[in-house]
């Protein structure tokens, strides 16, 4: 009999009950790191946990085991900062334009905003059919038929994607007295 044909040995039940186990054990570390607790090892090791972990144990590791308030705020200010800057850094690496890499990087402080932890979308940015669009915080104007208007000037749009990055408890009509209409042929 050749090995290729040979069992591996486990029995499947035994290897979905390890895997749910596992699953159980570091979806319970990761809820007690992302609310302030404490774990021995961090078994989810993804952006999240890391923003957690350092957001709130910085401030307890420093010599001082009674830190004044101001002081707290402060350290986890400088903690942010460094969460952001590592945001930010790779940017340049992604995209061509220093001016439109510029408008991408965060400068705010840490969970002011969703932080936006992944590069993927970034190259998006060196495509001739891609333009960055900046509101100033102001939005747009209007948004007619082929496209949106911003500062006056009109973008044509292939697509327009509404999305906050949050789920949001009630319907987007309350705030801006519209519906939104989930259609791919436009209407």
């Amino acid at each position: 009999m050749s090995d290729a044909n040979q069992t591996l040995g486990f029995d499947p039940d035994q290897l979905r009950a390890k895997y749910e186990q596992e699953r159980l054990k570091r979806m319970d570390n990761s809820q007690v790191l992302t609310q302030g607790g404490y774990q021995e090892e961090d078994l989810v090791t993804d952006n999240w946990t890391e923003i957690i972990r350092k957001f709130i144990s910085t401030p307890l590791t420093q010599d001082s085991p009674a830190l004044s308030p101001e002081a707290t705020e402060k350290q986890i200010e400088l903690t942010g900062f460094g969460k952001v800057e590592q945001i930010r850094s790779p940017v340049d690496e992604f995209v061509d334009d220093p001016r439109v890499a510029g408008a991408l990087k965060p400068y705010h402080r840490q969970l002011c905003k969703r932080p936006c932890i992944h590069n993927d979308y970034l190259p998006a940015f060196n495509r001739d059919n891609v333009t960055l669009v900046r509101t100033d915080g102001k939005g747009a104007e209007r948004i007619p038929r082929r496209g949106v208007v911003v500062a006056g000037q009109e973008y044509e749009l292939g697509c327009l994607i509404f999305a906050s990055g949050f789920e949001v408890g009630t319907d987007y009509t309350r705030r801006g007295g519209y519906e939104l209409i989930d259609s791919t042929d436009g209407r």
